[in-house]
């Protein structure tokens, strides 16, 4: 799998089991006193794949356990059942439905709607630039975004999955040159307004920026400038279909999770305008599963390695 297709399947575990445990709360809650169990509840009923992905949807409400009734075509996606989680592996491009049933009788069922497409793309165009020590970048054109890195120009795209926003900005240099921006928004709540920071426990940004690598290299996403000692990022609007908002911040190079702190990166007056694309699914291998274990990689020899501040 090229690396540049492993960032774009989408969450983590972490926000699952939250949301996991909060629709345990409401589908206890949604019983009535008569005894009767509601009908069964997904967190997302229509999901955007990629070829290859895996996504998983949380289920609540009715009666466990909850097993697969129905694939239609079972040519397009393969799906199966772990408590309340519905895990869907994209098989081929194509439309499918899941029907899922729970243990009542009669059984209460639901169905989820799956699209598995090339790549993921908007109609509009987006935009993202900033200012640095290691030089300006401005960005902006519509992405194309699937199993295959873009092989020319410049796009912009906001994938938005349950718990978090990821704005992906790239411009392909030359075959074996790529710039690539990542600046993931998760928030503890609905509301994506507002300020976001790094460090913070409640609405946290983290940035990272891979410059001038080649992506022909395996390994090119290991390389890179992390907003690692502090990041901030307002969020000026965003609809289901746009997100604005600027960002800056302060941290350094790092490569295979080894930080350089003699190679500082200064950033400051950035700012996105970016289109959203609602992909409606809990991927089991996120969007931002690279982008997240190598800050979190960083993040750990920072405090472990004298010297590095915040």
């Amino acid at each position: 799998m090229h690396p540049l297709k492993t960032i774009i399947n989408i969450l983590f575990v972490s926000l699952a089991l939250l949301y996991l445990q909060s629709c345990t709360n409401e589908s206890n809650s949604t019983v009535t006193d008569a005894g009767t169990v509601p009908g069964i509840s997904v967190s997302s009923s229509s999901v955007s794949m990629l070829k290859g992905d895996d996504g998983n949807i949380v289920l609540f409400g009715g009666t466990e356990p909850y097993s697969v009734e129905q694939i239609s075509p079972s040519s397009v996606v393969t799906a199966q059942i772990s408590g309340r989680e519905l895990t869907v592996h994209a098989e081929t491009e194509g439309s499918a439905s899941i029907t899922v049933k729970d243990a009542s009788t009669p059984a209460r069922t639901v169905t989820v709607s799956v699209s598995v497409q090339p790549y993921f793309t908007t109609a509009t165009a987006g935009s993202l630039s900033f200012t640095s020590n290691r030089g300006d970048l401005s960005m902006n054109g519509i992405a194309r975004y699937g199993n295959a890195p873009p092989d020319s120009g410049s796009g912009v795209i906001a994938l938005r999955d349950f718990g978090s926003i990821l704005i992906v900005a790239y411009t392909v240099l030359s075959p074996t040159s790529i710039d690539v921006v990542m600046i993931e928004l998760v928030s503890n709540t609905s509301d994506y307004t507002g300020t976001f920071q790094y460090p913070a426990s409640g609405k946290r940004v983290t940035v990272s920026y891979y410059p001038n690598n080649d992506p022909t290299d395996s390994s090119y996403l290991e390389k890179g400038y992390f907003l690692a000692s502090s990041a901030t990022a307002a969020i000026q609007s965003v609809t289901a279909t746009s997100i604005k908002g600027t960002f800056a911040g302060n941290g350094y190079y790092a490569a295979y999770s080894v930080p350089n702190i003699s190679q500082a990166i200064q950033l400051t007056n950035g700012q996105f305008t970016a289109p959203v694309y609602t992909t409606g699914t809990i991927e089991d291998a996120p969007l931002a599963k690279d982008h997240r274990r190598l800050v979190r990689n960083i993040l750990f020899q920072r405090k472990n390695q004298p010297g590095i501040d915040g």
